[in-house]
């Protein structure tokens, strides 16, 4: 805000700003519905008879979200 009012920054940049922020934060919401399905998915499947032998080194990590 600071910037504002000394005119180091514009209005045309901020906005800018916060248009490309709130592009990344969408795209990053869509990317973890998308993972949550598939992983809902997964484990609403039946499970395989044999799995893989690399199947084995699997880790699964959760993150906090965003508010």
């Amino acid at each position: 805000m600071i910037g504002l009012r000394d005119g180091t920054i514009s209005g045309d940049g901020l906005e800018t700003f916060k248009l490309g922020y709130q592009f990344v934060r969408d795209e990053i919401a869509m990317r973890r519905d998308a993972l949550q399905r598939h992983a809902n998915d997964a484990a609403a499947a039946p499970a395989p008879a044999a799995a893989p032998a690399h199947e084995d080194n699997v880790v699964v990590v959760k993150t906090a979200q965003s508010a």
